[in-house]
């Protein structure tokens, strides 16, 4: 039963934050071009491998994964990762139905809490890979934060048993994500404030 619950509680939240940048989302793709660093972001996504065909204790492809990560976040804008998420969505690779790359991307880019508890007003929200925590949410899953603040790939993607509520909006969660919680301002790979 309580179990029930804490589910309940995470897809619920999980629904709002998708759904809240849904409309804007919209709205604002068609005013969104393509430029050179979208582009180049778009190629570097798709030269990772999708986290979630990552089993559990490959630390070779974890630490691929991060590389890219903190190379986008280090040399490219929030306009220009905004950006590559409408083209990649718009023409996603075979090899990564689940769009855990932009699901990664998101989450390394913003400062995404690890403990949240979701306003009552927001709408729903669909989150496909969710870890709950009694009433809290952990929107910083599969990441952890290390001693030096840095962030560790830490959670795996186990199966796709169930696909619950709409796909994946990675635009509307992007948006969201920056809306409610900013730019990430720790340098994953020196725990430092970046400048």
């Amino acid at each position: 039963m309580r179990y029930a619950r804490v589910a309940s509680v995470a897809l619920l939240c999980m629904v709002a934050i998708s759904c809240h940048g849904c409309r804007k989302a919209r709205k604002s793709m068609a005013g969104v071009g393509m430029t050179p660093a979208s582009v180049e972001i778009v190629e570097k996504l798709k030269g990772m491998p999708p986290w979630d065909t990552v089993a559990p204790g490959d630390n070779q492809a974890n630490a691929r994964i991060l590389q890219v990560l903190e190379d986008i976040s280090a040399h490219y804008s929030l306009e220009e990762t905004r950006s590559a998420i409408v083209a990649y969505e718009s023409q996603p690779p075979p090899d990564d139905i689940w769009y855990s790359r932009l699901y990664v991307l998101e989450k390394y880019v913003l400062d995404v809490p690890d403990a949240w508890v979701p306003e009552k007003s927001l709408p729903l929200l669909a989150e496909r890979w969710q870890e709950p925590r009694n009433d809290q949410v952990n929107l910083l899953w599969p990441f952890s934060r290390g001693p030096r603040g840095q962030l560790m790939l830490t959670g795996f993607f186990v199966t796709p048993a169930i696909r619950m509520g709409e796909p994946f909006n990675a635009l509307g969660t992007f948006d969201f994500f920056k809306e409610q919680f900013g730019r990430r301002t720790i340098d994953s790979s020196h725990g430092g404030a970046r400048p």
